[in-house]
């Protein structure tokens, strides 16, 4: 699995591509709109990325990242 997280303007130049299809993950998760094996982990990667952007310390040592 792999997860990252984009600012707002890096959103805006993806909806200008045609071979890119950009969506919210809330939208993703509604009934008929796609398989539930792949929306759990849609959601677990955004879960770890908005960990990792909310935390700037290591949580076993409490030491910043390098």
């Amino acid at each position: 699995m792999f997860g990252m997280g984009i600012g707002a303007a890096a959103v805006e130049k993806l909806l200008t591509r045609q071979d890119v299809a950009v969506s919210e993950l809330r939208g993703m998760a509604m009934p008929g709109r796609g398989a539930a094996r792949p929306a759990l982990g849609n959601r677990n990667g955004k879960s770890m990325v908005s960990w990792h952007q909310r935390h700037g310390f290591c949580a076993n040592c409490g030491r910043a990242p390098r």
